[in-house]
């Protein structure tokens, strides 16, 4: 006879093939946004964008490497703060967040070689980011620092570049958590992890996953009224919205799907970058994207979903 234990794994293993089989037999809906406009040569690597309600612009940053600054743009793209980072240094900040008093910036990159033991989030606080002023520092001491590792990593042994199950960039704030989503080089699936979105060093709980087949996840939005927004693409170049239902308060990754393929990143860019303004509109960005003697530069476009 069976354990009830080896049933209720049994059980598990099938809910989850079941998910893996949903999420993949779902049709995806053709979708193009609206470019809106070239970005400044100061966002060629934007990795996130953020759309600042009280005051209707949108904040941006860099990929790792370049200077620990954010940009505080109109919605037209046009950067009209400077935000320095006091202190900080950008190894590869890949994410933002945001809740009512703080946004904030993940250096969660760790594709190089997945080893990485510094991983850090950092608190800015919006009131320091005062409005008209073209250039603002923050200082050190007024930012707050979230440090983590995953729970589930154990092995820290450096892997090739490209290789690890342990990279991000993708994050949310919501109830006072940090929520990550992994983009997994090493197969594929997404993981989902949580830890409180304060100062502090923390481990990164898994909470779910989901399937993303050739898909690597590289942004993550969340609005209110039930939409959690991922941004993907393959190694081949395929762009792909992801739009999960949410039910409740608890974000996860099992709710109803509904998949939104973008014109290809030799058309589009190099996605990067997602954040709602409304329940089923916000804002793209891509980083500036080159291959074989064709260049784009980075793109801002905005969306308007068909969500259901």
């Amino acid at each position: 006879m069976f354990s009830f234990l080896h049933t209720k794994q049994l059980l598990t293993s099938f809910l989850s093939l079941l998910a893996v089989v949903v999420l993949q037999a779902q049709s995806a809906t053709r979708y193009s946004p609206e470019k809106v406009a070239a970005l400044d040569n100061k966002l060629e690597e934007v990795s996130a964008v953020q759309y600042w309600p009280e005051r209707k612009q949108l904040l941006m940053l860099n990929d790792g490497g370049h200077p620990a600054h954010l940009y505080v743009c109109n919605t037209q793209g046009d950067i009209q703060q400077t935000i320095v980072l006091e202190g900080i240094h950008n190894e590869d900040w890949e994410a933002m967040g945001q809740d009512a008093t703080h946004f904030y910036v993940a250096d969660v990159g760790n594709n190089q070689s997945g080893n990485r033991k510094n991983l850090a989030i950092y608190m800015v606080p919006k009131k320091l980011i005062v409005a008209g002023k073209k250039k603002i520092v923050i200082p050190a001491s007024a930012i707050g620092k979230i440090g983590f590792s995953y729970a589930d990593q154990t092995d820290y042994s450096a892997v090739t570049g490209n290789h690890t199950r342990f990279d991000c960039e993708a994050i949310v704030v919501h109830q006072q958590q940090v929520h990550l989503f992994s983009k997994n080089w090493a197969g594929s699936t997404s993981y989902h992890y949580t830890m409180p979105a304060k100062a502090g060093h923390y481990k990164a709980t898994l909470v779910d996953s989901l399937h993303t087949g050739a898909f690597k996840i590289t942004d993550a939005a969340y609005h209110a009224k039930g939409w959690l927004l991922l941004t993907a693409y393959s190694r081949q170049g395929a762009v792909q919205l992801i739009a999960i239902a949410q039910r409740g308060t608890a974000i996860r990754l099992t709710g109803n799907v509904q998949l939104f393929t973008l014109p290809p990143s030799i058309q589009t860019g190099q996605l990067e970058s997602v954040c709602f303004e409304t329940s089923n509109s916000g804002w793209l960005a891509t980083e500036a994207f080159g291959k074989k003697g064709f260049q784009l530069p980075a793109l801002l476009y905005r969306f308007q979903l068909p969500l259901r």
